[in-house]
Parts: C-alpha cells; sequence; structure tokens
C-alpha cells in the first residue's frame, strides 16, 4: 500500500512538471501558479509517503517479519 502511493506520488509529480512546462510555454500565469502549488504539494506528500513506507520497513526488518 505505502509503495503504491510512493510511485503514485512520483507519478503525480511528473504529471505536474509537464504541465508547468506546458502552461510556461503558453504564458498561462493561472496555469503556472496552479501547477506550481500542486507540484508542491504533490512534493510534500511525496516525502511523507517516503518516511511511512521508510519506517514500516524499518518496522519490519526490526521485527524480522520476514523470517515468520
Amino acid at each position: 500500500m505505502l509503495f503504491r502511493s510512493v510511485l503514485r506520488h512520483k507519478n503525480d509529480i511528473v504529471h505536474y512538471e509537464n504541465s508547468l512546462k506546458r502552461a510556461e510555454k503558453r504564458a498561462d500565469d493561472f496555469g503556472i501558479s496552479i501547477y506550481t502549488a500542486r507540484l508542491e504539494d504533490a512534493k510534500l506528500r511525496l516525502v511523507s509517503a517516503q518516511n511511512q513506507l521508510q519506517k514500516s520497513i524499518k518496522s519490519a526488518k526490526y521485527l524480522k517479519v520476514w523470517d515468520n
């Protein structure tokens, strides 16, 4: 579940970066502001998801889940 969340947020970032580039080419100020905000939000969500995944992995290693 967490791995999918990380991948989804990475895909969102790629999408918003490409959308931002298109908006910059068109000189669309409204689009630039929207995609910039969405890109920053996606980056924050990615960091949060990565931290949660990292905690889960460390916990699994500590508990040796794979041996059970």
